[in-house]
C-alpha cells in the first residue's frame, strides 16, 4: 500500500494512521493528545491535515490511510486549521512561561511558535483552576492544563490504576484525582514526561534549574536488575532530575518512581559522610588516615579468619578495588549477599543470574508463574509488559508468595504459603494449581528476590528449577539490586 504526503510517495501498512506514516518518514505533524504508546482519542485537533477528496481537514492521529490517499501537511487549508486550533487552545492558557518549569521543553511553546498567531483576539479573563494535592512527587498547576488526557489514559492503560480522571464539561473540565486521593502507582512520575505543558511537574526538581542550563548524561538504573535506560540532568555538578531514555527492549518510554527519584539518596543527609569505627560498643566518627591504618593492622592480624561483605549497589570500580585489596592479603571470603542465609545453592548457580529472555518476549507467553515477587511495586516496568501480554494474548498469570500483595494486572490463581509450604508446593506440583499449566504452551517462571532470604532457599530453588524443566518454561531470576 502506498500513500502520497506533500506529493511524495510513501509505503504504508494496513491500519496505519496518517501520523504513524508521517512519523516513520520524519514528516512533522503537530500534536498534543497523541502519544504512540497510548490509545487514540483525537481530542486536541492539533494534527488536522488536508486530505484530497475530503471536505474538511482530518485528524492525522485517527484517520486510517487507504491505498492512493493524498495528504498535504503544508498547504493553506492545513495551516489555517492548525492555526485556528492553536488559538482555541491558548484562550485559557496562562502566560506564565517565565516561571514555568516546562519552559524550554514545552510542546505548547514549540507548536504555538510555529502554528500560532502573534497576538490573541481573546480579551476576556482566563479561567483558573484550584490545585489539589495529588502526592509528594507530582505537583500541579492545572490552570495550564489543555485537556489532552494523556495522564488519564496512561493511568488506565499503562500503569493499570485509573487515578486521574476528567470531570466537568466545556470550560469547566478539570483533570483531578478521585475522592481527593494522591497518586499511588509506582509509575506515577511518568505523567510528568507525558504532560505537553507545565500542568504536572516534578516536585523535587521544581524551581531548581532551567532546562537550557542542564547537562544530559546517559546512564542505567541502579535500583533494580532490569537496567532501565535513563538520562541524568545535572546543573553545577549536581543531579537535578532523572528522566527515561527510550529503549524499545527494556523500559520503552517509561521509568519507575524508584529510578526517577532514587538519585535523591546520593546527597541525602542520612548517608554516612565520614568513616566510622566501633569503640566501646558505639560507632564513632574518625578520619580516613586513622581508619586506613586500623584497617591494615586488622588485615594483618585477622587475615586467616576474615570475611568481607560489600553492598551490591556499589560500583564496579569500588568492588574491583575492594576485592583486590583483600585478596592481596589472602582474604578470599568476599560476598555481596548481605540479606541471604542459605548458600548451599551457589555451586550450581550462575555467577550473574539472568532473566533468561528478553522483556519483549513476555508478550508471547501463554502462562506466567510469579514466585515471591510483587511485580507492580518492585519491578513496575515488567508489569507494563505483563499487562500488554494479557491484553493481546490473554496470558494467564499465577502468583505464589509468602504474603499477599496487590498487582495492577489480573491474577488467574494465587497461593499464600510459608517457606516450608512453598518448598513442598513445587515438590508436589501435580496436586495444586500448577498442574493445570500445559507444558506444550509457552511458559515463564519468574523468581523474585524475597525468596532468596528464606532459610530453605536452596531447596525451593531446586524444586522450582525442576518444575520449570517439567513444563518447558524459561526460569527468570530477579535480583533486588
Amino acid at each position: 500500500m502506498y500513500i502520497h504526503i506533500n506529493g511524495v510517495k510513501y509505503e504504508a501498512h494496513e491500519n496505519d494512521t496518517i501520523i504513524q506514516v508521517a512519523d516513520r518518514n520524519d514528516i512533522r505533524i503537530p500534536r498534543f493528545c497523541y502519544h504512540k504508546r497510548l490509545s487514540i482519542v483525537a481530542s486536541c485537533r492539533m494534527c488536522l491535515v488536508d486530505v484530497e477528496g475530503v471536505k474538511y481537514p482530518q485528524p492525522a492521529c485517527s484517520t486510517i490511510v487507504s491505498d492512493g490517499m493524498k495528504i498535504n501537511t503544508l498547504n493553506s487549508a492545513t495551516q489555517e486549521a492548525q492555526k485556528n486550533t492553536m488559538e482555541f487552545l491558548l484562550i485559557n492558557h496562562p502566560l506564565d512561561c517565565p516561571i514555568c518549569d516546562q519552559a524550554g521543553e514545552c510542546e505548547l511553546q514549540d507548536v504555538s511558535l510555529e502554528h500560532g498567531d502573534y497576538k490573541s483576539a481573546y480579551k476576556e479573563l482566563k479561567r483558573t483552576v484550584l490545585d489539589k494535592d495529588i502526592g509528594e512527587l507530582v505537583s500541579t498547576e492545572m490552570t495550564r492544563c489543555i485537556h489532552c488526557s494523556r495522564c488519564v489514559r496512561f493511568g488506565e492503560e499503562v500503569a493499570g490504576i485509573k487515578e486521574l480522571g476528567m470531570t466537568g464539561r466545556g470550560e469547566n473540565t478539570k483533570i483531578e484525582t478521585f475522592i481527593n486521593e494522591g497518586l499511588s502507582s509506582q509509575l506515577s512520575g511518568n505523567v510528568i514526561d507525558l504532560c505537553p505543558v507545565g500542568a504536572l511537574n516534578n516536585s523535587l526538581y521544581k524551581y531548581s534549574a532551567r532546562t537550557w542550563d542542564l547537562k544530559q548524561t546517559s546512564s542505567v538504573s541502579s535500583h533494580d536488575c532490569l537496567g532501565s535506560n535513563i538520562y541524568y540532568h545535572t546543573y553545577k555538578n549536581e543531579i537535578k532530575r532523572c528522566v527515561p531514555k527510550e529503549n524499545e527492549e527494556i523500559n520503552l518510554s517509561w521509568l519507575s518512581d524508584n529510578d526517577r527519584y532514587g538519585y535523591e539518596g546520593i546527597s541525602s543527609t542520612e548517608r554516612i559522610f565520614y568513616p566510622m569505627i566501633r569503640q566501646n560498643d558505639n560507632l564513632e566518627q574518625t578520619d580516613f588516615v586513622t581508619i586506613a591504618n586500623d584497617f591494615v593492622s586488622y588485615l594483618k592480624e585477622y587475615s586467616d579468619n576474615a570475611t568481607a561483605v560489600m553492598s551490591a549497589q556499589s560500583t564496579c570500580e569500588e568492588m574491583y578495588l575492594f576485592q583486590k585489596l583483600l585478596r592481596d592479603k589472602d582474604i578470599h571470603r568476599i560476598d555481596h549477599r548481605s540479606k541471604e542465609c542459605d548458600f548451599r545453592y551457589q555451586d550450581n548457580y550462575p555467577i550473574i543470574p539472568s532473566f533468561d529472555c528478553r522483556l519483549t518476549d513476555i508478550y508471547d507467553f501463554d502462562n506466567i508463574v510469579i514466585v515471591g515477587a510483587n511485580i507492580s511495586k518492585e519491578f513496575p516496568i515488567i508489569s507494563v509488559y505483563i499487562r500488554e501480554a494479557q491484553k493481546n494474548k490473554s496470558t494467564k498469570v499465577y502468583s505464589i508468595a509468602t504474603y499477599e500483595f496487590e498487582e495492577n494486572f489480573s491474577i488467574e490463581k494465587s497461593e499464600i504459603l510459608n517457606s516450608v509450604e512453598l518448598e513442598e508446593f513445587f515438590g508436589d506440583r501435580n496436586h495444586n494449581l500448577l498442574s493445570s499449566i500445559d507444558k506444550k504452551k509457552n511458559n515463564l517462571v519468574i523468581l523474585g528476590p524475597s525468596v532468596t532470604y528464606l532459610t530453605n532457599y536452596s531447596n525451593i530453588l531446586d524444586n522450582i528449577s525442576k518444575y520449570s524443566e517439567a513444563i518447558n518454561a524459561k526460569l527468570s531470576l530477579l535480583g533486588d539490586q
